[in-house]
């Protein structure tokens, strides 16, 4: 029954490092820019609502792009027009993300950190618990039993 829990924990961390990889990759390759604010999607969700700016920019050999960030988010309500450190990913000019790093590790970090901690817990109650059953309170040996 413990290998099945920990497989929540486990999972958690599996997806943290998978996004945490790939944002160092994507760093280490992605080329940076300036572009501009030229349009914002608003997206209404359970937890309320998060942005999608479309980035207007010129790439390393002089094109003009527009994507939009491969996320939205609650801190991206930019004004049209504004400028924004962007980067890009050259060999897929759509690929684009805001150059800042909350927006490359903060959701790898998330999990990471949530798989963590909750690893930790789950570990502990583990050791406290070993069989998944409260440990019996101890009983004084010379005191009567109940039938």
């Amino acid at each position: 029954m413990w290998y099945l829990v920990m497989l929540i924990p486990l999972t958690t961390l599996g997806i943290g490092l998978f996004l945490l990889s790939d944002a160092v990759r994507f760093s280490r390759t992605a080329q940076p820019a300036e572009g501009e604010v030229i349009s914002v999607e608003r997206q209404h969700g359970e937890n309320g609502v998060t942005y999608r700016p479309s980035i207007r920019y010129r790439t390393a050999a002089g094109e003009i792009r527009t994507a939009p960030t491969h996320i939205s988010s609650s801190g991206y309500d930019y004004p049209i027009g504004a400028r924004v450190r962007i980067l890009y990913d050259p060999d897929a000019p759509g690929s684009v993300r805001i150059d800042s790093p909350v927006s490359l590790y903060l959701l790898p970090a998330a999990f990471l950190g949530s798989g963590l901690i909750t690893l930790i817990v789950l570990g502990s109650l583990r050791h406290r618990f070993p069989t998944g059953k409260p440990a019996e309170a101890e009983r004084d040996p010379e005191a009567p039993s109940e039938i």
